[in-house]
């Protein structure tokens, strides 16, 4: 062990408790992020104190990790802790899901993925969880978080279930689609680092206390630096009333952030019109629809690629609306066939 790992040790044994002193960083790479619930990551050793230190980064991102455990046990420590970094994440409520053999298939749209053949699901921070870790917010925070020395919200400890052994999976998420960082940290005993390399762990602490980790500057304002009115598209006078979905299709997610042009702040609940033509080009409805922004401005839309409507661009109208706001009127559009995910954002003026 190098004496910079040796060091890094002893101050955490200093600053923290005996029992949560080794636990073992591992660190979400920005360029090679975790993988979801179909291709997850994995948690070396079930019952080594570990933490899973990453970022939910874009609307419905998921985060997924595997876990052998060799016999059942009703003792599994879980805890799911969020840094407060400013006002960044403050309206980021993650939630967890256990998922494998022995437990039951939750009620359709609980989760925001599909579950493996064969395999049910547990949930912890549901909408009671939420509302508890809602009003904790109000009151404190901890003054650091036991690994990361950051301020965080408090959070409860969870004593997980293992009805068989086997291999789990659990995925870290957020209902409304809200991004923000997290620590997941899991297991009890001491992990001594034993099968890491001490440039790893070295890495893995460097990283851990920059803060580069959790995808934001705390001490920077939450607003953009600028933020001009989103200009109209000419020829969208039609703007079609379709039902309230975020879903009209597979193979392409337009997402984006709607702001205030005055202040560069996010607008939540604006109201977004969405219209496209259907994979042949013709406009029947079926890409029509409303959709509205998340409490951090953001919004998800899922489709197909439309088809070419007399010629032109295949393309999505969108049309963006808050209360005492001036409509904007915009489109995406699709320069190449095999674009899977693209990105609208919209900056609304205020009302004279």
């Amino acid at each position: 062990m190098t004496p910079k790992i040796f060091l890094l040790l002893c101050l955490i044994v200093a600053a923290y408790s005996v029992a949560t002193a080794k636990s073992n960083p591992y660190i979400e790479d920005p360029l090679a992020e975790w993988g979801d619930v179909t291709a997850p990551a994995s948690i070396p050793i079930w019952d080594a104190a570990s933490a899973q230190v990453g970022r939910l980064g874009e609307y419905g991102d998921v985060d997924a990790f595997t876990v052998d455990f060799p016999n059942p046990t009703d003792a599994w420590e879980l805890e799911l802790i969020v840094p407060v970094c400013g006002d960044h994440f403050k309206d980021f409520f993650p939630s967890v899901a256990l998922i494998g053999p022995g437990l039951a298939v939750p009620e359709s749209g609980v989760l925001p993925f599909d579950l493996p053949e064969g395999m049910g699901a547990q949930v912890y921070a549901d909408d009671a969880f939420k509302t508890d870790y809602l009003e904790t917010r109000k009151r404190d925070t901890i003054s650091s978080n036991y690994v990361t020395g950051e301020p965080a919200y408090r959070d409860t400890r969870q004593l997980v279930t293992i009805p068989q052994a086997g291999q789990y999976i659990v995925a870290v998420f957020e209902t409304e689609g809200h991004v923000g960082a997290f620590m997941l940290s899991t297991g009890s005993n001491h992990d001594v680092f034993a099968d890491r390399p001490d440039a790893e762990i070295e890495a893995a602490y460097d990283m851990l206390f920059s803060g580069a980790w959790m995808g934001a500057d705390c001490n920077a304002a939450l607003a953009a630096e600028s933020c001009p009115a989103t200009g109209g598209v000419a020829g969208d006078a039609r703007i079609p009333g379709g039902p309230e979905r975020a879903i009209v299709g597979a193979g392409f997610i337009l997402t984006g952030i709607v702001r205030d042009t005055a202040t560069c702040l996010p607008i939540a609940d604006a109201k977004i019109a969405f219209w496209m033509a259907n994979e042949a080009g013709v406009y029947d409805g079926s890409g029509d629809g409303i959709l509205y922004t998340n409490a951090q401005g953001r919004y998800r839309l899922e489709s197909a690629i439309p088809g070419q409507y007399e010629g032109v661009t295949p393309h999505i109208h969108l049309a963006v609306s808050a209360p005492d706001y001036e409509m904007a009127v915009t489109e995406f559009l699709f320069e190449t066939s095999d674009i899977e995910s693209g990105s609208v954002d919209v900056n609304l003026k205020p009302e004279s």
